[in-house]
Order: C-alpha cells, then sequence, then structure tokens
C-alpha cells in the first residue's frame, strides 16, 4: 500500500474560507500544461490555487511545489503524471462520486513514465484505493493508475513538489 498510497497527517486541513467554488475555479482558465486528456472537452483540468493557499502549504516542503486546484469530470484513462516527481499531495474537496476509485497496475516495459496513458488490458490490478474528501494523502504518480466511477465534478488541491 505504501508504494502507491498514503495517508498525510501533517499537512494542515484545507480552511473552509479559502476553498472557491467550483464555478470561480474554473473561471480563472486551465492552465494544465499536457494540454489536457480529452474526449470531445476536457475530463482533466487545473487551475492556480490562491497565494493564502500557498502561505500555509509551501512551508511544508524543501523544495519547490506547485499548488492547483485539479477539476476531473469523468473517468481516467490509465497512466502516467507528466512531469518528473514520484508523489502528488491531494486533498479532496469532492470524490466526483460515491464509488469513485483510484486503481494501480502492473508495469510493463516501455511504459510512458514521464507522462502519458496506455491501455490496461494485458496487466495486473496491483491494489485500489477509495480516498476520502477533506483529509490529505499522496499518491505515487509514477506507478501506473486511473481514476473511475466519477459521476460529478472530482475537485481536489493538489500540491506536486517540483522534482
Amino acid at each position: 500500500m505504501q508504494e502507491y498510497y498514503n495517508k498525510n497527517y501533517t499537512l494542515p486541513p484545507v480552511p473552509e474560507n479559502l476553498i472557491p467554488s467550483l464555478s470561480d475555479i474554473i473561471s480563472d482558465g486551465n492552465i494544465c500544461p499536457t494540454g489536457n486528456i480529452k474526449t470531445t472537452e476536457s475530463i482533466f483540468a487545473v487551475y492556480d490555487a490562491s497565494q493564502e493557499i500557498y502561505d500555509i502549504y509551501e512551508k511544508y516542503f524543501e523544495s519547490k511545489v506547485f499548488i492547483r486546484w485539479q477539476v476531473i469530470t469523468a473517468d481516467l484513462p490509465a497512466h502516467y503524471d507528466w512531469g518528473f516527481s514520484e508523489l502528488k499531495y491531494l486533498y479532496l474537496i469532492d470524490t466526483g462520486g460515491d464509488d469513485v476509485v483510484t486503481k494501480f497496475w502492473s508495469e510493463m516495459s516501455g511504459d510512458p513514465v514521464t507522462g502519458g496513458s496506455f491501455s490496461h488490458d494485458d496487466r495486473n490490478l496491483v491494489f485500489e484505493v477509495k480516498e476520502s474528501a477533506e483529509q490529505w494523502f499522496t499518491l505515487n504518480v509514477k506507478k501506473p493508475h486511473q481514476v473511475v466511477n466519477i459521476t460529478r465534478p472530482r475537485v481536489a488541491l493538489i500540491i506536486r513538489p517540483e522534482y
């Protein structure tokens, strides 16, 4: 389990007065550097967090971090996150549905570990977790994973170390 997912008890909860509405989050414009995962519309988007949020959380990290709002509106395919850092810290505001789970799949040679999606048809499910809202946890995003059973926007504050 620790190889894929861990609860984090070090970071404080996100203050309710600093959690914008979904419409306020998306009004700032998607800054997703990967060009989004798209069907006919973007199903994955990232938005800047406020300086007040940075002021609370960046002191918990030794290196530079990116702190953003993440909105996922449909199931994500199996993928590796873009970037170099292994861990992504998440605080779910809305889980995205009652039965949403993150599934981790077996690794294969030639996987797009620097970022990208792929079919999981020939892989084994190695771990699955149903995350709770309003608590911090980390995911190892350099392990193949997907998020499924999304029925409404899944909204999270995410923290990603630069390296």
